[in-house]
């Protein structure tokens, strides 16, 4: 898939950050999407973007992102050894259409069922 210009510009950018022995330029590259494009990233799937929360655990913590898909609330779980990995996670998932979502059972109903996202 071609890159749009913008794309171009942050992997360009992302090239110039020097290497970190704290930060993988994947970790970067995640958080970055979750702060500030993921509403992009999800859209193309027909997800809407709801937000997220963080539980940190020993040795693993836990991502969820909350999602509406066809009006209904939904949430993907990811776990991880930290925020970045689980985001970056999450990111592969999608575009390797693994990423499996359950109806939110706190916003709405228990109705629905798990759905692969394509």
């Amino acid at each position: 898939m071609k890159q749009s210009k913008v794309e171009q510009m942050f992997e360009d950018w992302l090239g110039a950050v020097p290497e970190s022995v704290h930060w993988t330029k994947s970790q970067i590259k995640a958080l970055i999407m979750l702060d500030d494009r993921m509403l992009n990233v999800l859209e193309p799937h027909g997800l809407g973007y709801d937000g997220f929360s963080w539980r940190p655990g020993i040795p693993y913590g836990t991502l969820c992102v909350k999602l509406t898909y066809d009006s209904m609330p939904y949430v993907s779980f990811v776990t991880g050894k930290s925020l970045s990995l689980c985001v970056a996670i999450f990111g592969r998932m999608l575009r390797e259409s693994r990423l499996v979502i359950k109806p939110d059972r706190f916003r709405a109903g228990c109705g629905g069922s798990d759905k692969v996202i394509q």
